[in-house]
């Protein structure tokens, strides 16, 4: 009768003795451990982020970089102003047309009919009459003015270099008495340019390129020639006019084929 072997002569294939080393199951409390190592140096490395974001808007990682508003134009030159100021002349010509009212003709007309109380009344109604023109002065009973030295031609690759000589325009930017931008103002360009009718509108605080409050209106493709055809105005958002009409001459010149207009507030 033969003899069973011996468990200790036997040999395990070292395939399945492998086999068994893998099999045994990895600790779990190991497995949360790394989890919890990898999760902690996730929110370390996010916190640094936002801190490098903080102390630095313009950072390359940042997915939402702040807009950085353009600072207020400073027309170039100061030799230009003259020649505005030569062209605003005539507009200010109305001025004599307001001293010869001084109604000292109609005081004979009214001292003759007869009792010399009614001269008092009638002079104080013609001083009423003169009150209001003295305080509105030279701009009416509009609030806003064209800034001195507007309107002014420049070329427009000081502004819009991407439209290098095939484009024309006018633009600028409103502020108020503080020199503080306002918004939501409708600029419109009416008139007609060769015959094709413009009727355009803007709003300030819509083009940041000119300020703030920059606004801009497209005129043609192309530079071109033409006087007093076309006017710029103010006006609110509900359709009141705020300011005069400034009457634009436009030029085919390349250095000039941007209008600036800047409008402030006077009262």
């Amino acid at each position: 009768m033969i003899a069973p072997p011996n468990q200790s002569d036997i040999d395990f294939p070292e395939d399945e003795l492998v086999m068994k080393e893998v099999d045994k199951p990895t600790n779990p409390d190991q497995l949360w451990k790394n989890l919890t190592n990898a999760l902690f140096g996730g929110t370390v490395l996010i916190l640094i982020l936002v801190f490098w974001i903080y102390l630095n808007p313009q950072a390359p990682i940042n997915p939402y970089p702040p807009v950085v508003i353009p600072p207020t134009i400073v027309l170039p030159t100061s030799t230009i102003t003259p020649t505005i100021t030569e062209t605003q002349l005539p507009t200010k010509t109305p001025l004599p047309s307001v001293t010869p009212l001084p109604s000292e003709t109609p005081q004979p007309t009214v001292t003759p009919f007869s009792l010399d109380t009614l001269s008092p009344a009638a002079l104080k109604t013609e001083q009423a009459m003169i009150t209001p023109s003295a305080t509105n002065g030279p701009m009416g009973p509009y609030s806003y003015i064209v800034q001195p030295g507007n309107p002014v031609a420049i070329s427009s690759s000081i502004m819009r270099p991407e439209s290098d000589c095939k484009w024309m325009g006018v633009a600028g930017q409103v502020i108020d008495l503080d020199d503080a931008p306002v918004l939501g103002l409708r600029v419109q360009l009416y008139g007609s340019l060769h015959g094709d009718v413009k009727a355009i509108t803007s709003l300030s605080g819509t083009v940041n390129r000119y300020g703030p409050a920059g606004y801009e209106i497209t005129i043609n493709d192309f530079p071109t020639d033409s006087y007093h055809t076309l006017w710029l105005q103010l006006y609110t958002q509900a359709g009141g006019a705020i300011s005069e009409k400034v009457y634009l001459d436009t030029s085919a010149s390349c250095d000039k084929n941007l209008i600036i207009v800047n409008f402030k507030q006077a009262k």
